[in-house]
């Protein structure tokens, strides 16, 4: 199909209480959401697909689109608007799971404030799973 994407082509965050699928969206967000769903206090969030983490990656900065609009808007309703700070982690399908923990291979951005920081971070931690030596199995990289 050519021309504008339909509302079910568009791509979606997946909030954490969701993010059941580890071979999609990486063990360590399948696991927090598992720790909510087993009444854990595990704080609030949401997940950035591997195929959307990647487009966020390659938008230059400024432009806006339609997966920079999903992701803003998730993101605000999770800062309230940037009033409060988040943390913007990897979720690998190669972290975390039996045979590999892949502890501290990719960055993690803590005490993010404001949109720009956060979509910089979101960048970063997608870039980190790009800069993956021989020794480790690229994977796709939620965050």
């Amino acid at each position: 199909m050519t021309g504008s994407r339909t509302i079910a082509d568009r791509p979606r965050v997946v909030p954490l209480d969701e993010a059941l699928q580890p071979t999609v969206l990486g063990a360590k967000a399948a696991n927090l959401a598992r720790a909510r769903a087993g009444g854990l206090n595990v704080i609030n969030g949401f997940v950035i697909p591997p195929g959307l983490a990647t487009d966020l990656l390659a938008t230059p900065r400024g432009e806006r689109t339609d997966e920079i609009e999903v992701v803003g808007a998730a993101w605000a309703t999770l800062s309230r608007w940037g009033s409060h700070p988040v943390v913007v982690r990897s979720s690998s399908v190669a972290e975390d799971t039996e045979r590999s923990s892949q502890a501290g291979v990719f960055e993690s951005v803590v005490d993010v404030h404001g949109w720009e920081d956060f979509l910089d971070a979101v960048r970063t931690v997608v870039a980190s799973g790009t800069r993956i030596g021989p020794t480790h199995d690229a994977a796709p990289l939620a965050v």
